[in-house]
């Protein structure tokens, strides 16, 4: 470990922390105190502005090639956040080394890796050496930056917890957000630049199955992996690990039901016997109870063994799962001028319910909290009558006509499994025999690298006949959260954010 590097990048960062000029000051001091420096992910967003900001408008003011004192102190001032930001996010301690004693410590990096402003303090970061300077120089640059520094800084993250997920259903969820965001995928990507020519067209819809096979079919005519069939190459394998991972997850999107991937270890346990090394058996789809060698498929399409296309095959395999109704809702939307009162009741005591439950875990690192009752005035936290709030919801003695059951759970898009406040109300009509509807608020934990975001909420299951209504007065969803935040703190807004495009469904 290089002491000094770290006592530079930690003195600079007490300077601008205490309001200390160092030696020379600071480049662009103004603007650089309007941002946030929390180390939180989305802090760097602030930055991405202020790159934006400095091209546009001051980059006639910055040198290539001999920087001022101010502009290297503002330089090494950013590198050094980006390295707070990263061990925050990934719960390592960043320690910098000189270039001499990185050097030192991988000595073949010296005849590829010359010695200049970028790489003269590099980032030791869990398994991963870093170049944040690098990063910085580059978004100072007058040059135009495909890639915000806030998606390069999130593809480090990615990339490291790719390494470490035991789980194959999330390691493929972070893969294909890799691919989204070209981030550098370890062995490479065959046909990276296809994928991201028509980036446009991957929103998990028909549509996008046949626009992928008419992107396959030319690949399938190469013959690049015939030749290769016995021994794939590994940008070949991941080039076959994204096509069946976007195919799973459409699939999912289109069935609106969960996915879940197995490894060759769950397969042979599942199976009670060795499974073979082919890759069809390194990644299995399951929906339901039904398992899927979709990695199979697309090796063999391929290779030209199939005469079934892409989006064919999604069909096969769609019109045999049982459809859940899973329908994201839209809160931002005008509020309907005409439904029926049950839908907008049903929508405001849901909204309660959950902004009761989401107020209290924006603040916990660990997701704990009791399943709540909401009866349209009170929230019942503890067991009633000795009796567990489940087995009250469920019996409803009182036959009250709403009440809602609040709960910790689950929830599976496309491509993102997260935690979900789920809200199961239940409404009594007259004699008739109670109706459920259940409405999900998918959320990322606080201890997540992005900090607690709620997502867009969604409709997990309703009867048919109310579920058109239920649509049309998701408005009143924010309503119902309004309503709890005018007797406890505003949180809504702070935290509610638009998913990114990979995440929609």
């Amino acid at each position: 470990m290089s002491i000094e590097a770290n006592q530079i990048m930690n003195y600079l960062l007490g300077c601008f922390e205490s309001h200390q000029n160092p030696k020379g000051g600071w480049y662009l001091e103004e603007a650089l105190r309007q941002l946030t420096w929390n180390k939180q992910f989305d802090s760097l967003q602030d930055l991405d502005l202020f790159f934006e900001y400095h091209r546009n408008h001051c980059a006639q003011l910055f040198s290539p090639q001999s920087h001022s004192q101010n502009q290297r102190n503002t330089i090494l001032l950013l590198s050094a956040y980006i390295g707070q930001v990263l061990g925050h996010a990934l719960g390592e301690q960043p320690i910098w080394y000189s270039y001499q004693k990185f050097t030192e410590t991988n000595p073949q990096a010296q005849q590829r890796l010359p010695r200049t402003l970028s790489t003269s303090m590099l980032l030791h970061l869990g398994n991963q050496w870093l170049p944040p300077i690098d990063l910085v120089l580059k978004q100072l640059s007058l040059e135009v930056v495909s890639t915000p520094l806030s998606i390069q800084v999130e593809n480090i993250i990615l990339a490291q917890q790719l390494r470490h997920i035991s789980d194959p259903t999330t390691w493929m969820h972070i893969f294909q957000q890799m691919v989204y965001q070209q981030a550098v995928i370890p062995g490479g990507l065959a046909y990276a630049d296809i994928i991201e020519k028509h980036k446009s067209y991957w929103d998990y819809s028909i549509n996008s199955l046949q626009q992928l096979d008419s992107i396959l079919y030319p690949i399938q005519l190469e013959q690049d992996f015939v030749n290769h069939k016995d021994q794939l190459r590994p940008d070949q394998i991941n080039f076959i690990f994204w096509v069946g991972a976007y195919l799973g997850s459409t699939i999912a999107n289109l069935a609106q039901c969960p996915i879940y991937w197995h490894n060759q270890e769950n397969i042979s346990q599942a199976l009670n016997e060795p499974t073979s090394s082919a890759i069809s058996h390194l990644r299995v789809a399951q929906f339901g109870a039904d398992w899927h060698f979709i990695l199979g498929f697309v090796n063999d399409y391929l290779l030209g063994k199939t005469n079934q296309d892409i989006h064919q095959y999604a069909y096969s395999i769609i019109k045999t799962l049982s459809n859940r109704s899973q329908i994201s809702l839209n809160t931002q939307q005008d509020l309907p001028k005409n439904n029926d009162v049950l839908s907008k009741k049903t929508m405001l005591a849901t909204g309660f319910t959950a902004a009761h439950m989401l107020s209290k875990l924006s603040k916990q690192t660990h997701l704990q909290l009791d399943t709540v009752l909401f009866n349209g005035q009170d929230i019942y936290r503890k067991n009633i009558a000795e009796e567990s709030v489940e087995s009250y919801w469920q019996r409803n003695p009182n036959k009250q006509a709403l009440l809602s059951l609040g709960k910790l759970s689950s929830i599976y898009l496309p491509i993102y499994v997260t935690p979900c406040v789920e809200i199961k109300t239940k409404i009594c009509l007259d004699q008739q025999s109670p109706l459920t509807i259940t409405i999900g608020f998918p959320f990322l934990p606080a201890n997540h690298y992005r900090g607690f975001t709620i997502l867009q909420p969604y409709l997990l299951n309703a009867p048919p006949s109310l579920q058109k209504n239920l649509e049309d007065a998701a408005p009143y969803l924010l309503l119902g959260i309004q309503q709890f935040e005018r007797h406890h703190a505003h949180f809504w807004q702070q935290y509610q954010k638009k998913s990114p495009p990979t995440e929609s469904i």
